[in-house]
């Protein structure tokens, strides 16, 4: 409060603490030197207004956007009004002023603004149609998708309004309107902004209000009229599939082929023709693996494996003949890829044809060594070409799967953090799934960033570079399972290596990675490193379970793994990232003692 003249007569603690003065320092000083304030946009000085009811005699409020100074130079936005205290009808004795702080005001009042517009922003970027209807099944509300579909007029119409012949909808999505809080799918033809008529698949919720009763349902819906059309045309195409697979003389199998760490194992019938069973004398496969069906095959005929395999891999159509021993039959198979994960065989039995070859055979035993040579070649020719195939298709398509994959992983990752921050008190169970969310995509985008590394030919910035920094740095980025002790052996006078730190720094992570999930029950870990004919040769050496003699030629081919999660790119990369910094990568294993991976690289420039 002021006297008649403006002067500060009393104030109350909150005013003490927002000015910074003490009652006893402030009294008798003009309102202005104590009750300083600003424009917050322009940070000039805004009258008092106390000034303004001395002068008129009337109560005043602050305008928005006001800054209080304290004594200490920190500003509080405040709002405030000053009163007159009057005696008599006519006479002010002095003013009261009135003020608080709003900080806390404004920042709520930001954050429930940034949660609107991060929601405003979610539904625009939806592609799919969000509606809204009152409980007379008005429209009332439209993300823009649903605006672009019905037109701007979609507001205030019935939902009827926009069905395209006899429709049971209301009929489908009545139980909303009586309560029901289960998600309803119903189609409907509806008439779109252009008159064209659409097929709609809608997902329709109840709404309801806060005494619960229904206020009306929410909707989201996908335009599936193309989906529609192909599924009629599928359905024409398939009756001449059906007739064509009833009366072909060729033999027909469609089959589901069964991987284990990216190798063939088995495959199982999925469906046969009648001519199938003629040709093989096999009946009831149907459902069944061909290791049930034949037995032994497997072990008789394991190109079979291979083949199938690969078709399935690469896509890439195949034709040859085989023999099964035990159903005693040659066979000319022609070998396709369908769809995912599937392969189709047509095939005749040509057991006739191969019995008089193999009379012919008999006349010449140089010939069937020659035929037998020929085979082989042939054999590994197509492995090669096989894995060429395999390699050229990963080539071509890493780039753009890799960047296509990215994008929606991003939307992921930003709607991981998104469900975070709008669900701050989640309980455990919700933040144990975001954990998981965010691993996952974590090792898809590993994954993405392997097929790329490896799909594309990198530029490389040699320099020379000291290890031990180089290794230090590596290990607190991967800091190692408690269970697991990691030793460095570098001598003090090793020579720096020339070569592009951040690639060779990729590789050995890659390595000590490796050797910590190697060892799941603990072990240690030893780096050494020494120089020998101007190279240097480094160490990572693990005392885990070791890699077979089956795999172990195999680490550096691209696609090979031997865990569960991965594509087997981590190792092909590397190699070819030390090769490129004119190096090599060698690796020594022996099962339930370890594994030893060794890396020379040049140490001075002639080493290109």
């Amino acid at each position: 409060a002021t006297d008649e003249t403006g002067r500060v007569e009393f104030m109350n603690p909150v005013a003490e603490a927002l000015t910074g003065w003490k009652q006893e320092e402030a009294r008798a000083k003009p309102l202005a030197e104590v009750f300083k304030i600003i424009n917050e946009a322009t940070r000039q000085e805004v009258e008092s207004p106390v000034e303004r009811v001395l002068r008129d005699g009337v109560i005043v409020g602050l305008a928005n956007h006001t800054l209080l100074v304290s004594r200490s130079g920190r500003e509080y936005p405040i709002a405030d009004s000053g009163a007159p205290i009057r005696i008599g009808e006519n006479k002010t004795s002095g003013v009261v002023l009135v003020f608080r702080d709003q900080s806390e005001e404004r920042s709520a009042a930001l954050a429930v603004q940034t949660l609107a517009n991060r929601q405003r922003d979610l539904l625009a970027a939806i592609p799919d149609i969000i509606m809204e209807v009152d409980s007379g099944k008005v429209y009332r509300w439209a993300n823009q998708s649903g605006i672009d579909f019905f037109g701007e007029d979609v507001i205030g119409k019935e939902a009827a309004d926009f069905f395209e012949g006899e429709q049971n909808v209301y009929q489908s999505v009545q139980p909303l309107f009586n309560g029901n809080e289960d998600v309803i799918y119903v189609e409907s033809w509806q008439r779109r902004e252009d008159g064209k008529k659409r097929l709609l698949a809608w997902w329709c919720r109840v709404l309801k209000d806060s005494s619960g009763a229904v206020s009306g349902a929410l909707s989201s819906a996908r335009d599936v009229t193309e989906q529609r059309h192909a599924e009629e045309a599928l359905h024409i195409s398939e009756q001449r599939y059906h007739s064509l697979f009833e009366n072909m003389i060729e033999g027909y199998a469609y089959c589901q082929m069964i991987f284990e760490d990216n190798q063939p194992q088995d495959f199982i019938y999925i469906d046969v023709n009648p001519a199938f069973e003629i040709l093989t004398g096999l009946k009831d496969v149907v459902g069944k693996k061909v290791t049930q069906v034949i037995p032994g095959i497997k072990q008789d005929n394991p190109e079979l494996f291979e083949i199938y395999g690969g078709v399935v891999l690469t896509g890439k159509p195949v034709g040859f003949e085989v023999y099964l021993p035990n159903l005693k039959i040659w066979l000319l198979i022609s070998v396709f890829k369908p769809s995912q994960g599937h392969f189709v065989t047509v095939f005749e039995n040509i057991t006739e044809r191969k019995d008089a070859e193999e009379a012919l055979k008999a006349y010449s035993e140089r010939l069937g060594e020659m035929v037998e040579e020929r085979t082989q070649e042939l054999h590994l020719a197509q492995e090669k070409l096989i894995r060429q195939e395999q390699l050229a298709v990963l080539g071509q398509l890493a780039g753009g799967v890799g960047h296509e994959l990215r994008n929606p992983l991003g939307v992921m990752a930003n709607a991981v953090y998104f469900l975070k921050l709008t669900l701050p008190n989640a309980d455990a169970k919700v933040k144990q799934y975001f954990g998981i969310l965010e691993n996952e995509i974590h090792t898809a985008e590993k994954i993405i960033s392997d097929l790329l590394d490896f799909s594309r030919v990198k530029s490389i910035e040699r320099e020379q570079v000291p290890l031990k920094p180089l290794i230090t740095r590596l290990l607190e980025r991967h800091q190692p399972p408690d269970n697991i002790l990691v030793k460095m052996e570098l001598p003090s006078d090793l020579p720096p290596f020339y070569g592009d730190p951040r690639q060779v720094s990729q590789v050995l992570g890659n390595l000590v990675v490796n050797a910590y999930q190697a060892m799941p029950s603990g072990g240690e870990l030893v780096i050494s490193a020494t120089s020998q004919d101007e190279k240097i040769i480094i160490q990572v050496q693990d005392s885990g379970t070791g890699i077979s003699a089956e795999s172990i030629s195999k680490v550096f081919e691209p696609l090979f793994t031997t865990k569960a999660r991965g594509i087997g790119l981590g190792l092909a990369v590397s190699k070819r990232l030390i090769e490129v910094n004119g190096g090599e990568i060698t690796v020594n294993s022996e099962m339930g003692k370890g594994s030893t991976f060794t890396v020379q690289l040049p140490t001075f420039r002639g080493g290109l």
